[in-house]
């Protein structure tokens, strides 16, 4: 069995490589022909997650009605794999931590679709994120960011940070949430896991099956307000579900 795993693990890894091989020279010259149209970079950007969410064998069922056009979306935040969870049905670019763009391999793909790095030792950057994600809403597109700054074990929700919610608090506009969840164990990335050892465990499970649910939005005028509207709303529903799932006694 660890034979036809490692094999798995190997058809996998090299399926993604060839798969954002394969993504990276379009996206360069649309990015030339489109002068780095938003439009253009999350177009590839749903592809590259659609692609990435084959190759790992992940099959999600939504739930509830994905917001479209100009959107903020938060989530709670499990795994690397919550990028194609979400990626493959929307039109939006993500907020990630600013490590990702060095990333081998992936990197070139992530920041040519239009991903959004902060620098989360920086609090100054906060400013200079807030008005990328405004020019992403300007072109009708959306933004995803994961409030929790960092990924749980899936069972409960860390509280939000709500320094990239302030333009939204300021403008009045509504920001969806949605609940993603995973049906195996061994999908969640957090705390002193190793990454590289995890990340193998990943490519070698038969399947990954995960929930996403298009929860709804909220409003209000105040940051932390917002950010903990959306965090309550979010963690009731993620309690709920591991209580259903592990009953007590």
């Amino acid at each position: 069995m660890s034979i036809i795993r490692n094999l798995r693990a190997v058809a996998r890894l090299l399926a993604m490589i060839g798969a954002t091989a394969v993504l990276f020279v379009p996206l360069q010259i649309g990015i030339v022909l489109t002068r780095g149209s938003i439009r253009w970079r999350t177009w590839v950007g749903r592809w590259w997650s659609r692609a990435m969410a084959r190759c790992l064998g992940l099959h999600t069922t939504v739930t509830g009605t994905p917001p479209s056009g100009a959107f903020i979306l938060v989530s709670n935040h499990i795994s690397y794999v919550d990028v194609a969870v979400i990626g493959q049905h929307l039109d939006l670019v993500f907020v990630a931590m600013a490590e990702l763009g060095r990333a081998p391999v992936i990197s070139s793909v992530i920041a040519g679709s239009g991903t959004i790095f902060i620098n989360r030792k920086s609090r100054r950057d906060a400013k200079r994120v807030s008005d990328a994600m405004e020019e992403v809403l300007r072109a009708d597109r959306g933004v995803a960011l994961f409030p929790e700054s960092t990924s749980s074990a899936g069972d409960d929700v860390l509280p939000f940070k709500s320094a990239l919610l302030d333009g939204a608090a300021r403008s009045g506009r509504p920001v969806h949430f949605a609940v993603i969840r995973y049906k195996q164990e061994g999908v969640a990335w957090w705390g002193d896991i190793d990454p590289r050892k995890q990340f193998r465990e990943l490519l070698q499970m038969p399947r990954i099956d995960a929930t996403i649910d298009f929860a709804g939005a909220v409003t209000a005028n105040d940051r932390k307000e917002l950010a903990q509207k959306l965090w309550t709303e979010i963690r009731s529903r993620v309690v709920t579900k591991q209580r259903e799932a592990h009953p007590p006694n």
